[in-house]
């Protein structure tokens, strides 16, 4: 299986695997139910869409059913039975369950809610997939199975087809996301249907997904228990999607950890995306930085990452604090004169001063304020600066005030 990757140029080109296999058959365990016969169904073994189960053999990527796997089946009498695989064979697996007639279309994963009509079938996949350790979560695969073969005596052969794509996202953190706790990567194709709510007519093995009204442009892969990132080791992930994305399409890439968002800012489709694909995405997120495809900022800005009291700069990817509170070595305080607060951050044992002046009903206002900053910051002496700022965040008696042209915060506290 072809891989793709993503370098700095992030351009998607075409990749993947496809086949349809009929198998040798097995012999069926003999026996009737109350709703029709006992009837054995037999799939591939692996096949390059039967993702069930997702092995690494050498360099490349092997799928396998696995036992106690549900397919719902359909007759011309029988609609959703539920079948279960219980025997596995040399390159031949056997579903089981009762059906009344002959079986005709299958599907996977078996879903209780998929509804009656084989051309209708009603399935859904997620837009907020959630991966547990290091593989897939196979419950979002797809496949539509048709008989091609087989009898009640020996066994009906099926040949599946996969409806979604597979995409396999490897993730080098930089130094910038060093430390941080990983908690999602998300693909965006701006009015195109990713995820959500579909239709699916199992008739026939060409037949698409017809997603409804309420379809999602984003599929959002979260990562159970966060993973602490480390520079230079890269992290899996891997997300099931319908590759609604034609040639060209421009591609949102978006990588979230608890302290920063790191964001494609130019990556295109090279090729349409093939249905019951494999895509690689390679995302060296100091490559990428480095060739401008890729811009990180705060999670939530700098004002979900910050507590202590006193002044910092801000900048696109980080902030540093430039005079904050420090026990036994500063101390806060503020006063009030004629209408306006002064918040002070001074140094004890450094020298250092800090002080933002501004009115008591200015910080109070859902809008832009002028306020002074006063420092003594070592050699270069008293500076005093008239400008404005809003408040971008005030819980109680705490402010969280940044200046509009985002390049200084202050943390300030009106009472003790």
């Amino acid at each position: 299986m072809k891989r793709v990757l993503i370098a700095s140029a992030l351009i998607l080109l075409v990749a993947g695997c496809r086949n349809s296999n009929t198998v040798e058959q097995l012999q069926p365990r003999p026996g009737a139910g109350a709703e029709g016969d006992s009837v054995t169904i037999l799939a591939p073994l692996s096949t390059g869409l039967t993702r069930t189960m997702l092995q690494k053999d050498g360099d490349d990527y092997n799928v396998y059913w696995v036992l106690n796997d549900e397919i719902g089946v359909f007759s011309a009498s029988t609609n959703n039975a539920e079948f279960t695989l219980n025997e596995k064979g040399a390159g031949t697996v056997a579903f089981q369950g009762t059906i009344s007639g002959t079986p005709l279309y299958a599907y996977y994963p078996y879903s209780s809610t998929a509804g009656t009509d084989p051309t209708a079938v009603s399935l859904n996949l997620s837009a907020t997939q959630e991966q547990t350790g290091s593989n897939p979560d196979m419950q979002y695969d797809v496949k539509v199975g048709i008989k091609d073969g087989g009898d009640q005596a020996s066994g009906y052969t099926f040949s599946f087809t996969q409806k979604m794509t597979l995409l396999h996202f490897v993730i080098t953190p930089n130094a910038t996301l060093a430390g941080d706790a990983l908690q999602s990567v998300s693909l965006q194709v701006d009015g195109k249907n990713l995820a959500g709510d579909y239709a699916l007519d199992i008739t026939a093995a060409g037949n698409a997904p017809v997603f409804g009204a309420g379809a999602s442009d984003i599929v959002t892969l979260t990562f159970a228990g966060t993973p602490t990132l480390t520079a230079g080791s890269p992290v899996e992930g891997w997300m099931f999607i319908n590759p609604d994305i034609p040639s060209g399409a421009q591609l949102t890439l978006t990588v979230t950890t608890d302290k920063h968002i790191a964001a494609t800012t130019s990556a295109t489709a090279g090729e349409a995306f093939e249905r019951g694909a494999l895509y690689e995405i390679a995302m060296d997120i100091d490559a990428l930085c480095g060739s401008s495809k890729m811009s990180i900022t705060l999670n939530g800005g700098w004002s979900e990452q910050v507590n202590e009291l006193g002044l910092y700069s801000l900048s696109a990817a980080d902030y540093s604090a430039v005079h904050v509170l420090s026990e036994y070595a500063d101390q806060y305080s503020y006063k009030t004169s004629s209408g306006n607060y002064s918040f002070t951050v001074q140094g004890l044992s450094n020298g250092k001063l800090s002080r933002f002046t501004a009115s008591s009903a200015a910080l109070e206002a859902n809008s832009d304020f002028s306020a002074t900053l006063y420092t003594i910051h070592g050699s270069s002496g008293a500076v005093s600066s008239s400008t404005q700022w809003h408040v971008v965040k005030h819980e109680g008696t705490k402010y969280w005030v940044e200046k509009t042209d985002g390049t200084q915060g202050f943390v300030l506290l009106k009472e003790d």
